[in-house]
């Protein structure tokens, strides 16, 4: 009887043991990123490439170099908190008081700071600027959602997820639009960007002001925007009652 407590004692310590290594959460920092290995596959230097789900969290600021991508993202099920840090590339952006263009010290179509093509996966709590393609792009083929983040002086777009929700994302200074989502942005702001600062399914309690084309499109409720370029809400918008178009209600 003692050897089979003892070696159900012993199973069950091992099964925690695996379930807690199984979840652990990874930490990220500039040194590991120059290492690589972070994930099976990810090789030395930029971009790290996380290829496995799971719980991934920045220790510190990663700075990136020139017409690379800082993150990778080859999994479904990808939690990517950076945890009040900034993924930096060196591209710097303009905007013209007077005529609202944006213009960037460098464009890239491969530069993005975190790419996805995965399902399912979640950036939040950081920055993420100077890349010269966007700051944060999940692909058609993905999904996924961005919370409590800041994307700014990015070449072309700040952020854009095909299929997904927002919640607390700030854009400014981006050459294109700033916010991009195929779902719900919430409490987003979006200012001084090249293009439209929000385009969203439905856009709730959010602000845009300054951008060179619209301020938001899409289906909108208690928004805020006023003095973008072309208009502030597009003619394709549906107002779902108290926005503030100016000092227009609408």
């Amino acid at each position: 009887m003692k050897k089979l407590l003892l070696s159900l004692a012993t199973g069950l310590a091992g099964y925690a043991l695996s379930c807690g290594l199984a979840h652990a959460q990874v930490t990220i920092d500039q040194n590991k990123a120059m290492a690589g290995n972070v994930t099976p596959g990810d090789t030395a230097g930029f971009p790290i490439t996380i290829s496995q789900p799971g719980s991934y969290k920045l220790t510190g600021n990663l700075t990136v170099p020139a017409g690379v991508m800082g993150i990778e993202i080859t999994a479904d099920n990808v939690t990517l908190d950076l945890n009040g840090y900034t993924v930096r590339g060196p591209v710097t952006c303009l905007r013209n008081s007077s005529t609202r263009i944006v213009s960037c010290s460098a464009l890239d179509a491969f530069a993005f700071g975190i790419f996805s093509m995965q399902k399912d996966s979640v950036v939040r709590n950081g920055s993420v600027r100077g890349f010269g393609a966007m700051g944060v792009y999940f692909t058609d083929s993905g999904s996924g959602s961005a919370e409590n983040l800041r994307v700014s002086h990015n070449g072309g777009m700040g952020i854009k997820i095909a299929r997904g929700n927002m919640v607390g994302v700030e854009a400014e200074l981006n050459g294109t639009s700033g916010i991009v989502v195929g779902g719900l942005a919430t409490r987003c702001t979006a200012r001084d960007n090249g293009g439209t600062g929000i385009q969203a399914v439905y856009a709730q309690e959010s602000m845009a002001t300054g951008n060179h084309n619209y301020g938001i499109d899409g289906r909108v409720r208690a928004n805020v925007a006023n003095d973008n370029g072309i208009s502030n809400f597009t003619q394709g918008s549906i107002s779902m009652g108290a926005n503030l178009n100016g000092f227009t209600l609408y």
